[in-house]
């Protein structure tokens, strides 16, 4: 029998069932901010990406046919009691949408993350706290769900997976969190080693992590030009000023009495072919120093490394790679378990094994040689400076090290050693969040530059 109409029900279901037209249609609004970069379809999306489109705008369409029915039949059904799984769900739709629309907000490029089943691992602050929301009511509905639908005699099978799920989403708010307070670098591509990059780097024209500098020279300035990968670019710390060519340029200034501008030209992974590159692209004219700041995988591109094909459909959605794609907890697991793995293995790196191939390094000392010829084309002073604050690390590294400057010293190449300069330390003390990330910190770099200032004062540049 019909009851009358349940003004109360009426309102509530009203209500949450906007919330969820509102996040699916921020979710499909956001779509149209990103642009492929293979443009089949209008001059503007990829094909997968056009059916993304056509998919999301058709499930908006039906979300709000839906909302419309449910509404009706709550106004002619008294009767009719939601047990909250619904509105949950709503809920969740709505945190997700937002967080998507945000994310996309900020830089178009995160949009086709969707396509990649990426759901949950924004890096926004905002973005990754709503995304956790959305989790929360997602679980939270599916409490709701078991509790009416599951027989008693899987009830204490249910209670040991719900607690431990809700164990994994409290951790995984307040990973979340702290990755917001203090985002850490982890030497791994993790959530919390991108929320790094995104707080403190800030690219300029050239693409370099520095300010803009102006061709012409000011009057009485001296410019000092560093060239390198990750460690001249200051990975894992967080003011350029405290870099090593930074630190150098205010020593030298004060040695020398005058101001020295400098320009840093670094990418990380960058290899000595890469840095040859720079120094044609970079904006900063006439250096009257120019160092090539040198890490031991800068042989890289002599070496045939085996590479995995990016973006096949086994690596992209491979269940691995999902669950570290989306959660943080999962990364902070997977990191340790390859810290603990690597350790375990204790094998030679074969970049560290190049360095004993002398066909290999008499092909890498001629780039070097190259790198040092253009650098010095306009009188500008060129030193190669070997920058490994993981030389602490074992005998190993000292000797490669050690073996390295010597066959640079035999074929003519400036260089400035640093092999002592960490003596008396801790590889911990010298490291940007150690075991993780080894790069160097900002005492690595005071000390670094400290030895060059000392080796280019026999120099004296003018």
């Amino acid at each position: 029998m019909q009851k009358g109409r349940n003004p109360l029900l009426s309102s509530r279901l009203t209500y949450f069932r906007a919330l969820r037209v509102l996040g699916v249609g921020l979710f499909f609004a956001s779509l149209f901010r990103y642009q492929s970069v293979s443009r089949s379809i209008f001059g503007l999306w990829s094909y997968s990406f056009s059916f993304l489109i056509l998919a999301t705008g058709s499930f908006l369409l039906f979300t709000i046919i839906r909302s419309r029915q449910a509404l009706r039949a709550s106004n002619s059904n008294a009767e009719f009691l939601p047990s909250g799984m619904g509105e949950l769900v709503d809920v969740a739709v709505l945190a997700w949408g937002l967080a998507y629309f945000l994310d996309v907000h900020e830089a178009s490029e995160n949009a086709p993350r969707i396509l990649e089943l990426n759901l949950f691992g924004s890096v926004m602050p905002a973005a990754s706290l709503l995304e956790w929301i959305a989790l929360v009511a997602l679980f939270m509905a599916g409490v709701a769900f078991v509790i009416h639908k599951v027989d008693r005699k899987w009830a204490n099978t249910a209670l040991v997976i719900g607690t431990t799920l809700v164990l994994a989403l409290l951790l995984e708010g307040i990973l979340r969190i702290r990755v917001i307070v203090n985002p850490l670098p982890q030497g791994f591509p993790t959530i919390s080693t991108q929320a790094w990059f995104r707080r403190y780097v800030k690219l300029n024209h050239d693409g370099f992590r520095d300010q803009d500098h102006t061709l012409v020279r000011q009057p009485g300035n001296q410019r000092l030009l560093v060239v390198g990968d990750s460690f001249a670019f200051g990975a894992g710390v967080p003011r350029i000023e405290n870099r090593l060519g930074e630190q150098l340029a205010a020593l030298l200034g004060k040695r020398t009495g005058k101001r020295w501008e400098v320009a840093t030209a670094a990418v990380g992974g960058a290899d000595t072919m890469d840095e040859i590159q720079f120094l044609q692209r970079v904006t900063f004219a006439d250096p009257d120093v120019v160092l090539l700041i040198y890490f031991f995988n800068d042989i890289d591109y002599l070496l045939e490394l085996p590479r995995r094909t990016p973006g096949t459909l086994i690596e992209t959605y491979y269940p691995r790679w999902l669950l570290f794609k989306n959660f943080l907890l999962y990364q902070e697991l997977y990191i340790r378990y390859r810290l603990i793995r690597r350790s375990l293995l204790a094998t030679d790196p074969i970049t560290s094994s190049a360095y004993r191939d002398a066909s290999l390094v008499s092909a890498h000392m001629a780039d070097l040689e190259r790198f040092v010829h253009i650098a010095s084309q306009r009188g500008a002073l060129v030193k190669v400076v070997p920058f490994d604050n993981t030389i602490l690390a074992s005998p190993e590294l000292r000797e490669r090290d050690t073996a390295f400057v010597l066959q640079l010293q035999a074929r003519g190449i400036p260089v400035c050693p640093l092999l002592d300069t960490f003596d008396g330390f801790a590889f911990r003390d010298l490291a940007v969040n150690a075991p993780f990330d080894g790069h160097p910190n900002e005492k690595a770099h005071s000390l670094a530059a400290a030895a060059v200032a000392d080796c280019l004062a026999a120099e004296e540049p003018q």
